[in-house]
């Protein structure tokens, strides 16, 4: 009787883990063979689809990577086989999993508004499909202003110092920073460009979804002093991401919301010029705003753009006193894609005059600087013990009330 005797061993059970990315050719973990010089090795099941080969020296390698699809098959055992001449040795089940980068919630960009005063901008959110995996971030960043930023493990990014509307401090000289932040599982790596913008404290933004985008009615929410104010821009549907309104007083102090009338909300700021920012993430869209105009003494309003990318239109509006003027002020037709964060701006300015923005559901806001005004002596009868005059304008509009004294002697 002959007796064989195999001097070849290897490691039993083993688990190796490979990226869901891997090319053709690249290793599965180490050799398996630790001993001896086998005369043939095989994969006897588990590799059905040719994913896998193995050499005569143990290395495992990726035959096929096309196969390979984490949402299709995790994991596969490999069972294998080991010849020494005649002799065979005892199989032996290789575990290779499939490992998938984490994944940044948001996708490869996004956008963050924050008010100035305040260091913290967001907590940035990574998810990982692989079980028991919780993926952590660099606190290296990168991109232009990755120094004006720090991050925790845990995703939590602040600016390292307080940012000030009147003071932008981004490399680009405004209000506008770039940061890339970098998730990882320990082995890959999944990363997202941040466009973070600083507003003046009480900017009102509107963030538009494509939940809420009915035809060409571009709708969005906006929250002014906690108040919750519904708006529409008439303009190319899903184009239009971001409302601005900007008050000379960045506290808002002097600015209110009146409330709702005909359809029209009122933000009524005294002594302000109106400036509206259209934020356009497409070269050929088209925004409409629509005006009335109520003045009071007399009025010049202009309306234009002062931005650095080309726009059409430029409009300037007159009426004498107690005279309505309805308008189209501007288009605005940007001749190039705008970056993120990228502002359109028009721009109405004017003395003594009431601007309202209306539209399909009406738009947005309204400047006003009105004071009664008596501009000419008149002459008045009373009857004696009256003390009040009443004066109603010629048009329709406020009632003004006057108090007379009595002479002093």
């Amino acid at each position: 009787m002959e007796v064989l005797h195999l001097c070849v061993e290897f490691a039993r059970d083993q688990v190796r883990t490979i990226s869901e990315n891997a090319v053709n050719g690249a290793n599965v973990g180490d050799v398996i063979i630790t001993t001896g010089d086998p005369t043939e090795i095989l994969i006897l099941a588990g590799n059905d689809d040719g994913t896998f080969a193995v050499d005569n020296n143990g290395q495992i390698t990726v035959a096929d990577a096309s196969q390979i699809d984490f949402a299709t098959k995790s994991s596969y055992i490999l069972s294998i086989q080991i010849r020494k001449n005649s002799a065979i040795n005892q199989l032996s089940n290789i575990i290779v999993n499939l490992n998938v980068a984490p994944t940044i919630t948001g996708g490869a960009t996004a956008t963050i508004s924050v008010v100035e005063g305040e260091t913290a901008v967001g907590t940035i959110v990574a998810t990982d499909a692989n079980d028991g995996q919780t993926p952590r971030f660099l606190t290296i960043l990168s991109g232009t202003d990755a120094s004006s930023f720090s991050i925790t493990t845990a995703g939590v990014l602040t600016f390292n110092t307080t940012p000030n509307f009147d003071t932008p401090g981004s490399v680009a000289g405004t209000n506008i920073y770039e940061v890339i932040v970098t998730a990882t599982d320990g082995t890959l790596i999944d990363t997202q460009i941040i466009t973070v913008i600083v507003l003046g404290r009480g900017t009102i933004v509107a963030t538009e979804t494509t939940a809420n985008v009915i035809g060409n009615d571009i709708k969005a929410s906006v929250v002014f002093q906690g108040i919750t104010i519904t708006s529409t821009l008439i303009g190319s549907a899903g184009n239009v991401e971001q409302i601005t309104v900007f008050s000379a007083d960045t506290d808002f102090d002097d600015c209110e919301y009146k409330g709702v009338s005909n359809g029209i909300h009122r933000i009524v700021c005294d002594n302000d010029p109106f400036s509206s920012d259209f934020n356009d993430g497409e070269a050929g869209s088209t925004f409409e705003l629509a005006t009335v105009i109520n003045s009071v003494s007399g009025f010049t309003a202009t309306g234009g753009n002062s931005n650095t990318l080309a726009t059409a239109g430029t409009t300037t509006l007159s009426g004498g006193v107690d005279s309505t003027v309805v308008a189209q002020v501007v288009d605005f037709t940007p001749t190039a894609a705008s970056a993120a964060g990228v502002l359109y701006r028009m721009t109405i300015n004017g003395t003594d005059y009431d601007y309202t923005s209306v539209g399909a559901d009406t738009v947005q806001t309204i400047v006003e600087a009105l004071q009664p005004l008596v501009d000419a002596n008149s002459a008045v009868t009373c009857t004696e013990d009256d003390t009040k005059v009443t004066c109603t304008a010629d048009t329709a509009g406020t009632a003004f009330t006057f108090s007379v004294l009595p002479p002093s002697s």
